[in-house]
């Protein structure tokens, strides 16, 4: 199995949710609100559900200002959200 991404993380992924193994990153780590990532400071987003440094979040909010951005005018649009805010990011 591959390693976790989050730096230090020794969680186990096997009765982990999909999203959380697909992602490598164990539902705890999930939920903090500043994990290491290859020694930066990051946090998840739980709109396009991937790791951000945290620079990209504004205060405690859980959602990357781009994404929350970007996802706000599909929504505004009456358009399904496919997040495509994070695509060139990860």
């Amino acid at each position: 199995m591959a390693s976790l991404q989050v730096d230090g993380c020794v969680s186990s992924l096997t009765e982990a949710k999909p999203i959380y193994r697909n992602h490598r990153v164990c539902e705890t780590c999930a939920k903090q609100s500043v994990v290491r990532v290859g020694g930066q400071a990051s946090r998840w987003c739980v709109l396009c559900k991937t790791l951000h440094v945290t620079a990209e979040f504004d205060g405690a909010k859980r959602s990357a200002r781009l994404c929350r951005s970007t996802c706000s005018v599909f929504t505004s649009m009456y358009l399904p959200i496919n997040h495509l805010c994070c695509s060139t990011l990860s």
